[in-house]
């Protein structure tokens, strides 16, 4: 484990190529948002393009895909089959289609909790991409953690004490 600090990311990124278009520097999807959480996946698609990546593609539940549409100036959203408000099994399929494509995937800033969700977010576990797992996407996995343990594809976690907590069993205190 080693803290994200600007002598890692300067490591770590490449020079950018004067010459190259958005097509040449990375692209990533990320899976977010859920009925009352539309804030999250716009946020999250933001940073993703603020970051440098060239392309982001953000999949929403369908209900709210036009909210993200309409706060997306930069990522490009598109609807995703949901199960009450949440992202449901049905868009495992679309997911992996469009995850194919890309470089990278963030999963669950505002995913909320629900058993089909739960469900596809363990079944998401194998892409070959490397994932960041942040959220709802964590806490999906907390009962389950030691599915990490097979993933191949590199895979970043961004918990905050609650969800630290829930991983570790450590109290919030303690981790603070």
């Amino acid at each position: 484990v080693e803290p994200i600090g600007r002598e890692l990311v300067r490591r770590l990124l490449p020079r950018r190529d004067p010459e190259g278009h958005k097509g040449t520097f990375g692209k990533v999807l990320c899976l977010c948002g859920s009925v009352g959480y539309t804030g999250a996946p716009v946020f999250a698609s933001r940073g993703a393009v603020r970051s440098g990546a060239g392309l982001v593609f953000l999949g929403v539940p369908e209900s709210i895909w036009p909210v993200a549409a309409v706060k997306s100036d930069e990522a490009m959203p598109f609807p995703l089959p949901e199960a009450e408000g949440r992202l449901s099994l049905l868009a495992e399929e679309t997911i992996r289609r469009r995850a194919a494509g890309c470089d990278a995937v963030l999963l669950g800033c505002g995913l909320g909790r629900g058993r089909q969700t739960d469900a596809l977010v363990r079944r998401l576990m194998d892409l070959p991409q490397p994932l960041v797992l942040d959220a709802d996407g964590i806490n999906a996995l907390a009962a389950n953690i030691d599915i990490l343990k097979n993933i191949k594809a590199p895979v970043i976690l961004t918990p905050h004490p609650g969800e630290m907590s829930r991983l570790t069993g450590m109290s919030i205190a303690d981790i603070e």
